[in-house]
């Protein structure tokens, strides 16, 4: 057992892969340019509470959907693996949709006693507000090993769901500015506030 070239890497590496597809560019065209500020009653639909957190932690109705339909499929994979391999950490990563997915599937894994949060890594690329200010604030107290969000200068995904419809980020934030420097955000959307114009 061991790896020493990128085949046995492969070959060792058991890794369950689930490809989710990216919105077209006329989805995100048509949705920035929707009115900056959503109803009490479209609020209400567009929101779920999350199950197991604080009183009003809520979550995308489509990121929790879209979570909930692997979720059959990833837990009891990851149980086995916890299982086989106990000191092992768990790392959810996942960009654009797959990061929204991997912020959900964290805070749900945990909340079903997978691991202790202290063991579980959360790694996201361009990953949209996932829930409300309640839920970025349960995710950010449950002392993950590491939540790291990276986000690149002019990406648009980052700014959606729209903080002015009640969406907040995660912490922490690495942006990578237009040269490729990178500065580190603890706030939770410093960086991300004020890149691109009110959508």
């Amino acid at each position: 057992m061991g790896s020493n070239s990128t085949g046995d890497t492969l070959e060792d590496a058991q890794l369950l892969l689930i490809q989710f597809p990216n919105p077209t560019a006329n989805d995100l065209i048509s949705l920035v340019n929707r009115t900056s500020t959503i109803s009490e009653s479209d609020s209400k639909q567009m929101f779920k509470a999350f199950t197991g957190s604080q009183q009003g932690a809520m979550v995308h109705r489509g990121f929790y959907g879209e979570w909930l339909a692997v979720k059959p499929m990833v837990l009891p994979a990851l149980k086995a693996m916890t299982q086989r391999y106990p000191d092992y950490d768990i790392s959810f990563v996942g960009h654009s949709l797959g990061g929204a997915m991997a912020v959900v599937g964290a805070a749900d894994a945990v909340v079903d006693g997978l691991a202790p949060a202290t063991r579980v890594r959360i790694i996201t690329f361009g990953q949209p507000r996932v829930g409300n200010s309640a839920f970025r604030d349960f995710v950010n107290g449950m002392k993950f090993k590491e939540i790291s969000r990276i986000v690149q200068s002019g990406d648009i995904i980052p700014h959606l769901g729209l903080a002015s419809w009640g969406f907040s980020h995660i912490s922490k934030e690495y942006f990578v500015e237009k040269g490729g420097s990178m500065r580190t955000c603890n706030d939770s959307d410093m960086a991300t506030m004020g890149r691109i114009r009110t959508v």
